[in-house]
């Protein structure tokens, strides 16, 4: 995608790949191979945007400089993972945040979102998805404009 004298790429990448490294290659709007590093231990999050400079668009004014080509990093996560690989990914990766549960909490299950209902009750799935797929636009509360307790 063109964006004035900067291209935009996408690339997809595991998310071993975006914990733990990985080496792309690029072919440039002249033919060129290019490839890229990233190096075990610099994480790429999902939705970062990297820059390459100078393998953008040639520019109007100059047309011997180019702009910048800006890589968009969309990271998959796996559907599901086995419970003794859950357990050996929690040795590995920071502590997670242990919730203090008040004794009248009501237990309740988390169910997967049918993508028609959701339609029906939250309207496009732009708007419920929001910009990242993070839910209800961007906006950190439901329908209604009701804001949730955060703890």
């Amino acid at each position: 995608v063109r964006k004035g004298d900067n291209l935009i790429v996408q690339h997809n990448i595991d998310l071993s790949e975006a914990l733990c490294g990985f080496v792309r290659t690029i072919t440039t709007l002249d033919g060129r191979h290019i490839f890229y590093r990233v190096l075990p231990g610099e994480v790429i999050a999902h939705a970062d945007v990297k820059v390459i400079h100078n393998e953008g668009m040639p520019m109007k004014r100059a047309p011997s400089d180019k702009g910048d080509l800006l890589v968009q990093f969309d990271v998959k996560f796996p559907d599901k993972i086995s419970p003794d690989a859950a357990k050996k990914l929690a040795d590995l990766l920071p502590g997670k945040r242990e919730e203090i549960i008040d004794e009248d909490a009501e237990v309740v299950e988390l169910t997967e979102l049918d993508p028609r209902a959701s339609r029906r009750n939250f309207g496009e799935r732009e708007e419920f998805e929001g910009h990242h797929g993070g839910g209800f636009g961007g906006h950190a509360h439901g329908p209604g404009g009701v804001q949730c307790q955060q703890s």
